[in-house]
């Protein structure tokens, strides 16, 4: 009885055979995405985002349902099942801008500046790989993990799906909204790891140009608004101020909202979206103070044509898209090797 030989497995041939199309298109977004989704702490972060996301969601539900009970409007028929599926889907989105916006720098701030103090970042320069190519294989590593803990929550929101007064279309433009944003906030941490030499450095400086960036936006928000608009601005009182097309929680809510959602006391986007529309109906024609302070509104002697307004969330996405291109820009210049210099007459050293 003879032995059958053993067959070895039959290694895949480097050349001529099939390749990873991501691995051929870009390696080191190859390397970047196989290092973060096997790391077993990316498994841990995306349960407790979930999770988070999750214990979050119930207690919104519980809050708005006692506070139907609480103001006397509860019935438990529909109007009550569209109330709360409005309120948590408002509120979730909420929390999840907040959060993107707080977890985005802390994903991209140390992608480059880590090869640095790991001494590989010219090991990458020095290769066939463009600087291009590894500007937008850091972007694109951070920007899948973040895309994938996005991902991971859509199925908390079919909730407010299923409970109605929320479609399918609004949650898709309140998503592509928020991965706008998200992806904006890593380029642009991107461009500070490209700049600092140290990851705590370029940490602290990615986190603080996200806070400045939200007290930026909210003070020109103020100014234009009250400022401008109580001194009788024509411009700034019947369009939209300018900042509010780069306020991602403005565009969140023009995204998630219409006239239906306008009425609810207690829902976060649909308030901020009413104050959007209106926000100086008190500093128009007509308007006069009463004894006591209040605001008497007197009819006009003609009525106006509403004023054409643009959406706000589809201008934000743009703004988002060009800003991200340009960090990446900006990355690619910081990854150039500085190229020698030809007189002529002379042999370069």
């Amino acid at each position: 009885m003879s032995a059958e030989p053993i067959s070895e497995p039959i290694a895949e041939p480097e050349q001529g055979g099939k390749k990873r199309f991501i691995s051929t298109f870009n390696p080191v977004l190859d390397r970047e995405i196989k290092e973060r989704m096997r790391a077993a702490r990316s498994s841990i972060l995306i349960s407790v985002f979930v999770g988070l996301m999750a214990g979050v969601l119930y207690l919104i539900y519980r809050v708005a349902l006692e506070f139907f009970q609480q103001s006397g409007i509860f019935s438990g028929g529909g109007f009550t099942s569209v109330a709360l599926g409005r309120i948590m889907f408002e509120w979730i989105l909420g929390f999840l801008l907040m959060l993107v916006a707080f977890i985005a720098p802390g994903l991209a701030s140390a992608s480059i500046s880590g090869e640095k103090e790991r001494k590989t970042l010219h090991l990458l320069q020095i290769t066939l790989l463009r600087p291009r190519s590894i500007a937008l294989g850091k972007l694109g590593a951070s920007t899948a993990f973040l895309l994938l803990m996005i991902v991971a929550i859509v199925p908390l929101l079919m909730v407010p799906i299923v409970l109605g007064g929320v479609n399918v279309w609004q949650v898709l433009k309140s998503l592509l909204v928020i991965t706008s944003f998200a992806v904006f906030i890593v380029a642009m941490s991107t461009y500070f790891s490209s700049v600092a030499r140290r990851s705590q450095a370029s940490t602290v400086l990615a986190y603080l140009m996200t806070f400045l960036y939200g007290v930026v936006i909210l003070g020109l928000l103020f100014l234009e608004t009250f400022v401008l608009g109580s001194f009788g601005a024509e411009p700034v009182m019947q369009s939209r101020p300018v900042s509010l097309f780069v306020n991602p929680l403005v565009a969140l809510a023009d995204a998630a909202t219409d006239e239906r959602s306008m009425g609810l006391e207690v829902s976060l986007l649909s308030g901020i979206a009413q104050f959007v529309d209106r926000p100086n109906d008190q500093f128009q024609e007509g308007a006069q103070l009463g004894p006591n302070g209040e605001v008497i509104l007197q009819e006009p002697a003609e009525e106006r044509a509403e004023p054409f307004r643009l959406p706000v969330w589809p201008v934000f996405v743009v703004l988002m898209v060009a800003a991200t291109a340009l960090f990446v820009m900006l990355t690619t210049l910081r990854l150039r090797l500085p190229s020698p210099k030809f007189v002529l007459g002379k042999t370069p050293e």
